[in-house]
């Protein structure tokens, strides 16, 4: 590599909260530098570091990059000490090398033989062993009627539900920060959901080519496996690949497993696949997913060509697919009972997103107001309002689920208003960063 150059990562500014002994001047100032496909361990690095990282753009030689550096920085780097850096770069897979290019292959062939996709946030985002996480959902689903008793109202825990949920917004945040949210939930889904297959659509949080993403693999949990329906999966492509083939033969084509591998790290999912498998060996019904990753919607924002995603090609034809196979399912006789959940977070704001000052007590306000104005067009709203709530303020908040969430409010055709169960936000104290999120129900039958 004569010409070092790192990989798709991201390098935003890192600006703890001051401690109240610091001035501006004495303040940390460092860069957190992250793989969004998390094959690299975030690291935080000072400001002379992110340079050099700037740098390294494949474009530049090493002696170039010394140079250069020495010159915006004032200080001299040798060439054995980039020599260095570059190694353990390298070593880290923040470069795009051929290192880490046969690393890939080597854990996307593995991926590929699998016959099931793996518990990746165990031991993270949630207990790792069966009996640890099994506690931990226990006592999520204890809060719900906590809050209520804690807060004297006279409305009981059972007149928050609808009669039957067929759809719900969920958060994709671990279940520490999101307990109260997964706890309602998981009372939902118990105790007010006759399906029997769960269409989960994910946010992906990693790079895509296409717009969706499919897998067939089920999902490994501490608690068990949870299955895939793979009939619907593969039923869903080769109804896809039909619909759009008949459109124009001439345009290219739209591989949905292409990205499969993404489904390997991704979180979206698995937090609520945890969640139904936990409620599946509570309850003994036997539950199945059909997990959807989706891309970002936030492109068509800049698309003069579409007034909403809906009317892109790719995305109106497998919303329509999906739909007429969601309609067939309800009118055939012992037809699948399927409820859409969509693994979405709400805002991100802060200096961990890219927001130049922390969150205080008024942003957190702002922010609360700035969620309602969006949750009641997810609630009340059809996909176009909920749309265009996100067009009038251009994703100000950064949403982490509007591909979801549309697809949601989409597919349910506004047969339902929803029902806010829970909002919460998080605060990252270190950072002052603000993360939102929510649990909203819709029912078939809600008044």
């Amino acid at each position: 590599m004569e010409r070092p150059s790192m990989r798709n990562v991201v390098l935003a500014p890192y600006a703890p909260v001051k401690k109240a002994e610091e001035t501006e001047e004495s303040a940390p100032k460092n860069f957190l530098l992250e793989d969004p496909e998390g094959f690299a361990p975030p690291l935080v690095v000072p400001v002379p570091l992110a340079v050099l990282i700037s740098l390294m753009d494949g474009e530049r030689t090493r002696e170039e990059i010394c140079r250069e550096f020495g010159e915006a920085m004032g200080q001299t780097l040798e060439l054995d000490e980039l020599n260095q850096i570059v190694d353990h770069f390298n070593s880290l897979w923040y470069l795009d090398s051929p290192e880490f290019a046969a690393f890939l292959r080597e854990e996307m062939a593995t991926f590929q033989a699998a016959e099931n996709r793996p518990a990746r946030m165990a031991g993270g985002g949630y207990p790792e062993t069966a009996e640890k996480l099994k506690t931990c959902l226990d006592k999520l689903l204890t809060l719900p009627p906590k809050i209520l008793a804690a807060d004297g109202e006279e409305e009981t825990l059972e007149n928050q539900f609808p009669p039957n949920v067929e759809g719900m917004i969920l958060p994709h945040i671990d279940y520490d920060r999101g307990g109260v949210a997964y706890g309602w939930g998981g009372l939902a889904l118990r105790d007010h959901c006759d399906a029997d297959t769960f269409l989960i659509l994910g946010t992906c949080h990693n790079p895509m080519r296409e717009k969706f993403a499919l897998t067939t693999k089920s999902f490994e949990t501490p608690l068990g496996l949870l299955e895939t329906d793979k009939s619907f999966v593969e039923e869903l492509d080769r109804r896809f690949q039909k619909k759009y083939a008949k459109r124009d033969e001439k345009k290219e084509s739209v591989d949905l497993f292409a990205d499969e591998f993404v489904h390997r790290d991704e979180h979206s999912i698995e937090f609520a696949a945890v969640l139904l498998k936990y409620l599946e060996n509570q309850t003994g019904r036997k539950l199945r997913i059909v997990p959807v990753l989706m891309n970002s919607f936030v492109p068509f924002l800049a698309d003069q060509e579409v007034e909403e995603p809906c009317e892109n090609e790719v995305v109106g034809t497998f919303l329509k697919t999906l739909a007429e196979m969601l309609a067939q399912e309800q009118k055939r006789d012992g037809g699948r009972k399927i409820a859409i959940l969509a693994s979405a977070d709400l805002s991100h704001v802060g200096p961990m997103f890219g927001s130049p000052e922390p969150v205080d007590v008024a942003g957190q306000d702002q922010i609360g107001k700035d969620d309602m104005f969006m949750m009641f067009a997810m609630m009340y709203g059809s996909a176009k309002d909920f749309w265009k709530e996100i067009v009038r303020t251009d994703d100000a908040n950064q949403l982490c689920g509007i591909a979801p969430i549309y697809t949601l409010l989409k597919l349910l055709n506004r047969k339902a208003q929803g029902n806010l169960l829970s909002y919460e936000q998080s605060i990252d104290e270190e950072t002052g960063s603000c993360v939102s999120f929510a649990t909203i129900v819709y029912g078939r039958d809600f008044p």
